[in-house]
Formats: C-alpha cells, sequence, structure tokens
C-alpha cells in the first residue's frame, strides 16, 4: 500500500526539470526592436531596406507612415522611437527646435521630383504646365495634391503653381477653387486612380509606384520647383541611438544605391547642422 509514495519524489522532479527547460538560457536575450517614423512617400522603399537590414542585424522594426507634418506633431508631443524620415526641411526643422531630434544626425538623404497625373481613361492625354491656368475649361477640371498646410507634396506643388503665371495673377490663385486637398502623398495619388475627372500633382516616385493605373501628363523639371529633400535623424533619448545612426548610414551606402533609384529617389548627402 505505501509503493506508490515512492513515485512522488519522482514525480517532483520531473516537474522541476520541465520548469527549467522553460527558462531562457543565459545566454539568449529579447530581440532588439527600433520604431521608424517616415513619410508615407518613402514607404516602399524603406520597408524594401528596412527588411534587408533586420535580417541581417536581426531584430524587429516598427514602422509607422504618414505625412511628414503628422510625424513631427506626433515627435514633438512625445518623442518616442529611434528614427524620424521627413519629406521635407521645414518639419525637420520643427522637430529640431522641439529638441525631438538630435541634430547632429540630421542629414539629407534623398532627393524627388513632381510630376502631372491623370487617371488611365481620362479625356486628357497631355498637358503643359500653362495649360493649368484654364483648368476651369477643361475636361479634367479638379486638381489633387497633398494638404499644403500640412503634407510636404502639397506644398511643393502649390508653390510650384504659384511660381506659374496666369495672366495677372498666378496659377495657383486661379486654381485653388478647385484644388482637392489629400491627408498625405498617397490620398493624393487614389484620388486621382479614382476619378477620371481629376489631376494630380504628385511625387514621381508615388507615380512610379502606380504606373500602370495612371498616365503622366508632364513631368516638372527639378528646376522648376525648390529642392524636394528628404531628412533623416535620430530621436533624441532612443534606446538604440546606435542602431538607428547604422540604419541611417545604410540608407546611403552604395551596396543600396540601385534600390533608392528603383523606387525613383535620387541620393544625396548634405548635413543639417546649419539650417537654411
Amino acid at each position: 500500500m505505501c509503493a506508490p509514495l515512492k513515485v512522488i519524489p519522482l514525480l517532483l522532479l520531473l516537474l522541476s526539470v520541465c520548469a527549467c527547460s522553460n527558462e531562457p538560457s543565459a545566454g539568449t536575450s529579447k530581440q532588439k526592436e527600433i520604431t521608424i517614423h517616415a513619410a508615407v512617400s518613402l514607404s516602399a522603399m524603406v520597408r524594401e531596406l528596412g527588411d534587408r537590414f533586420s535580417a541581417k542585424h536581426n531584430l524587429s522594426i516598427n514602422y509607422n507612415f504618414a505625412s511628414s507634418g503628422a510625424l513631427a506633431r506626433q515627435l514633438i508631443a512625445a518623442p518616442r522611437g529611434e528614427i524620424y524620415l521627413s519629406a521635407n526641411q521645414q518639419w525637420m526643422q520643427r522637430a529640431l527646435e522641439a529638441n525631438a531630434v538630435d541634430r547632429t544626425s540630421a542629414q539629407a538623404l534623398f532627393a524627388n521630383q513632381l510630376v502631372l497625373v491623370s487617371h488611365t481613361d481620362a479625356p486628357i492625354q497631355t498637358m503643359e504646365p500653362l495649360d493649368i491656368c484654364h483648368a476651369t475649361t477643361m475636361a479634367t477640371t479638379r486638381i489633387s495634391i497633398g494638404d499644403p498646410d500640412y503634407v510636404p507634396a502639397g506644398q511643393y506643388a502649390r508653390a510650384w503653381l504659384q511660381s506659374l503665371s496666369c495672366g495677372e495673377s498666378n496659377a495657383w490663385e486661379a486654381v485653388k477653387e478647385r484644388v482637392i486637398p489629400a491627408t498625405d502623398a498617397h490620398a493624393a495619388l487614389a484620388r486621382v486612380q479614382a476619378n477620371r475627372d481629376m489631376i494630380g500633382i504628385v511625387y514621381l516616385t508615388d507615380y512610379l509606384t502606380q504606373v500602370n493605373k495612371l498616365q503622366l501628363l508632364h513631368t516638372i523639371p527639378t528646376e522648376a520647383t525648390a529642392p524636394i529633400h528628404y531628412y533623416g535623424a535620430v530621436i533624441n533619448n532612443s534606446p538604440h541611438a546606435a542602431t538607428a545612426t547604422a540604419f541611417l548610414n545604410y540608407l546611403q551606402s552604395k551596396q543600396n544605391q540601385q534600390v533608392v533609384e528603383k523606387y525613383g529617389f535620387t541620393p544625396i548627402n548634405r548635413s543639417l547642422t546649419r539650417l537654411d
């Protein structure tokens, strides 16, 4: 009758071994995670290069894509994460002034340019810049751009329109009542895809991701606009600042230049230690 009691010590020993086997070994550690806040127009390229970088360095990357203005306001309110990638200097400057990002790490990374596009079935097939002055009489009468109050793509588009003379005023004054502002660069592009009676002033890089779904009406020369530059910086007080710096360097490395150019960007490198 007492023999079964001998089994109890054996069971306790087995349970002890199982419990120990579930504990992490001394040589293992939790996978590092970093967060990248990037302008939505960078999403395809940053994901591709980010996935390569994370595989190479055995880490996990969380992506937060939105308009540069929305991201800057988020970081100014609560600077969390590792990297901020802005589609213009203005919002990077705001983040620097708020001490949300590290000034010594801030730098120019890529250049872009604007294009005029329309729906593939739109009645208009080609367009010259000054044709916009007659938008009220064209078959395509609405213009989609990013919200120029917050979205860099929209700010560049508005500035370009303001530089075009339409008689006694400029093109912006001539068409602003027909402008449909979008929450970010991709939203501006999506509206053109969904409407035959709309043209869009968007980034070349965004058009290239949807080249089979849009018509290219006109490529705006880079010299006709203010420089369209993207900037990157490490977020202040990041727990993984060294990894963030390594990723910014990785974006600019020669080994990745083909990937950058595949998406339509032009690599650049200009210190932002002194801003214009």
